[in-house]
């Protein structure tokens, strides 16, 4: 059992929500979602943190079964193969590249937020109200979703008066064909 610290936008979808494979191989068993207060974990304000450990939920026949199968398909002894992909994924995920990929993804998994990126994409720059028209949310809302794409360093806004105009990143334009 191993416990990860995840720091994503408010009102983020949760790492597995809705997703039956993700579900069927780890069953998150804590998560705790708190607002900057000045405490010791010292999480970024305007970010929630959630703190949620997986559950192996391996038998240890099926580790046994599993390191057989690789043994055959590597050559790896049946008892290092399991530990040195396990060690492999643990290593990845703790890469800073890997949060900030992570936080990037759950950033466009939001089909108002990729809408938003394609038109920026197209467009170059658009004003928050005409974001609010293509997409026909309210005005607090386009504030919302596009507040979001900012903290994970997809778009950039610049304030004119009154008005709030988008625009992509370099970042951004790469995620999108």
């Amino acid at each position: 059992m191993g416990a990860r610290r995840v720091v994503l936008p408010p009102q983020a979808p949760l790492p597995g929500e809705g997703t039956g494979a993700a579900q069927a191989t780890r069953r998150v068993c804590g998560i705790r979602r708190h607002s900057w207060r000045g405490h010791a974990n010292s999480c970024p304000p305007k970010v929630t943190c959630i703190m949620f450990c997986s559950v192996d939920m391996m038998t240890a026949a099926n580790v046994v079964a599993l390191g057989q199968r690789l043994h055959k398909l590597t050559g790896v002894p049946d008892a290092e193969c399991v530990p040195r992909y396990r060690t492999m994924a643990a290593s990845l995920g703790r890469e800073p590249a890997f949060g900030k990929a992570l936080g990037r993804f759950v950033a466009v998994a939001d089909r108002r937020r990729l809408l938003a990126l394609a038109m920026l994409k197209r467009k170059g720059e658009l004003c928050a109200c005409e974001i609010q028209a293509a997409l026909g949310v309210s005005h607090p809302a386009v504030s919302h979703q596009m507040g979001i794409l900012v903290r994970a360093g997809l778009v950039e806004r610049d304030r004119r008066g009154k008005w709030i105009h988008y625009r992509l990143t370099s970042d951004g334009a790469d995620i999108l064909p």
